[in-house]
């Protein structure tokens, strides 16, 4: 029995292996050598920034650094007086916002009651509260006042004290009243 050996010729890589093969390492190469160029370019860009800035900071006379220095000061002075301006705060307001709420949706054309008298009025602007003394006839009269406040979207809280019955039978009463601090922007 005799043994043959048939040599078997080696696998060729397909035609298209190599050609993307050799192409990878091209752009590999290209890759490489666009890396250093755009170096070059960029050590070179900021090169002539600096060459810029040196001839333009040498350039300016003491009367352009003086005028730019001013022009510093005074919009930190502008920047200041904004900052005070929106946290400004107008008491006016609250006496517009408690004569014309009602006008349009309610009888009472204001925030008081017809029927009650105010003593006193104290306006706390930066606790954005109200404290309001009066005096009116009866009790179903005091609630109605109370329903007034308590109806107000812009009053978040009120609320009834020192509630005393004076001379003539009338009512004394306080009320604290803790309103939306938008009312007085």
């Amino acid at each position: 029995m005799a043994i043959e050996i048939n040599p078997k010729s080696a696998n060729k890589s397909p035609f298209l292996v190599n050609i993307l093969f050799y192409l990878s390492i091209i752009l590999l190469l290209s890759v490489i050598f666009s890396y250093f160029i755009l170096d070059r370019f960029q050590k070179s860009a900021s090169e002539k920034i600096r060459q810029f800035e040196a001839k333009i900071s040498s350039e300016k006379t003491q009367e352009w650094l003086s005028l730019e220095q001013e022009l510093k000061t005074k919009k930190k002075k502008i920047d200041d007086f904004s900052v005070l301006i929106g946290e400004h705060k107008l008491p006016s307001k609250f006496l517009a916002f408690s004569e014309g709420t009602f006008a349009e949706t309610k009888n009472f054309g204001n925030l008081i009651h017809p029927k009650v008298q105010v003593l006193n009025f104290s306006l706390d602007i930066k606790n954005s509260k109200v404290k309001i003394s009066g005096l009116t006839e009866n009790f179903i009269t005091l609630e109605q006042q109370y329903l007034i406040f308590q109806s107000e979207p812009l009053i978040k809280e009120a609320n009834l004290s020192n509630i005393s019955i004076g001379k003539e039978g009338k009512i004394n009463f306080s009320f604290e009243l803790l309103f939306d601090p938008s009312v007085l922007k």
